[in-house]
């Protein structure tokens, strides 16, 4: 299914599920929710491109975003906002055009095959026990209280919710966000955790990230 909607390209990678502050200061944006006040308002998220800056020119970013859903928005008098989004969909840019002063796209949403439902299952669980075991590490490292984890049961959204988790770089981020089966997500993401609990109980090192992204406010 094709639509079109207006693109925000951040420097962050948003997933389905997830929530991420903005803070909106640029006018087109400005100009964008006014318009839409009193509609529900859904654009898209995607990655800028290395070195690329969006504000106040035309951004290069990923073909592939993911839709946002406002859910919560705190408005100041000079026009600037605090808003909270949640992610929707995947979907890949087939056409642009910044006629409107900001990018308004062409899509067409993203699939997501879930594969042999024994063998989804299966890795879900090695991937739920594995961050379980960074978890306790990191909150050993850090003197935290360790209180559990809790995971979803379904392989598709658990993907997404273990990656925000993870101390990775927005392109690791962008690399498990392009990919439209889930069996070979979670088969990456648990590369990733692999990796990230050999530098916590081999090298004593470790990232940050355990807590959503959408812990931290990205700027339009």
């Amino acid at each position: 299914m094709a639509d079109q909607l207006p693109i925000f390209p951040l420097n962050t990678v948003l997933f389905p599920g997830m929530p991420l502050p903005m803070h909106i200061f640029e006018e087109r944006y400005r100009r964008l929710l006014r318009i839409r006040r009193g509609q529900e308002v859904i654009f898209g998220v995607s990655l800028l491109q290395p070195g690329e800056q969006e504000a106040g020119g035309i951004a290069g970013f990923h073909a592939v975003g993911t839709t946002a859903r406002l859910v919560s928005r705190r408005s100041y008098s000079d026009g600037r906002a605090d808003i909270v989004v949640s992610g929707i969909d995947r979907f890949r840019v087939m056409n642009v055009n910044w006629d409107a002063g900001y990018c308004v796209a062409d899509i067409a949403y993203c699939g997501d095959a879930t594969g042999d439902p024994g063998l989804t299952a299966q890795l879900l669980r090695q991937a739920s026990r594995k961050f379980l075991r960074y978890v306790k590490g990191i909150t050993r490292m850090t003197g935290r209280e360790f209180t559990g984890v809790t995971i979803s049961s379904d392989p598709s959204e658990a993907s997404w919710d273990l990656t925000t988790r993870l101390p990775l770089h927005t392109w690791e981020r962008q690399e498990i966000l392009e990919i439209d089966n889930v069996i070979d997500r979670l088969k990456l993401v648990m590369s990733r955790i692999d990796r990230e609990n050999a530098l916590l109980y081999r090298g004593g090192a470790a990232g940050l990230a355990i807590n959503y992204t959408g812990g931290l406010f990205s700027v339009n």
